[in-house]
């Protein structure tokens, strides 16, 4: 009985520590705290930026050529309802990339800055960094999480059509 009893604790104890690790790990879009608060934004605003890299032969040899296209948009009340409920509806993974992030050579980058004011202090902005790869970086992790989303950049293209 002591060594059965022994077995149960020490599996209870492995899925216990399974679950814990899978909880750090998977961010549900929900626990993202600033996001509840965009219905309450004064404004919200998101960059485009496109980045296109070539390759050109400059007669001593290789060179890379990049061209930057920015396009902004400030959203409406139905867009900011929409870009909530696509980040609360999805879940993110926390990785260990840390502050730093490689890019693919053609990519869009998304910058989505939101402000708020509560009428009597300094007014307060929010800042969602989204690579090309599907990696945001919010302030409140302080690191990258991966979006466990394939077809996010379609969906935020979708929501900025309607500007």
């Amino acid at each position: 009985m002591g060594k059965r009893k022994k077995l149960i604790i020490t599996i209870a104890a492995l899925l216990i520590i399974a679950v814990a690790v899978f909880a750090y790990f998977r961010i549900p879009g929900r626990a993202i705290n600033e996001i509840a608060d965009l219905r309450t934004a004064d404004w919200v605003q998101v960059r485009q930026t496109t980045v296109t890299q070539t390759l050109a032969d400059d007669g001593t040899g290789m060179r890379v050529d990049s061209a930057f296209t920015h396009t902004e948009y400030v959203l409406n009340a139905e867009q900011i309802e929409m870009l909530k409920a696509f980040i609360l509806d999805n879940s993110f993974t926390r990785t260990f990339r840390g502050r730093t992030l490689i890019t693919p050579v053609s990519s869009n980058r998304f910058t989505i800055t939101a402000g708020f004011s509560d009428g009597v202090g300094p007014s307060s902005v929010l800042y969602i960094d989204i690579a090309s790869n599907g990696y945001f970086m919010l302030d409140q992790f302080r690191s990258w999480i991966r979006i466990n989303n394939p077809d996010w950049e379609a969906e935020i293209l979708k929501i900025l059509e309607f500007s």
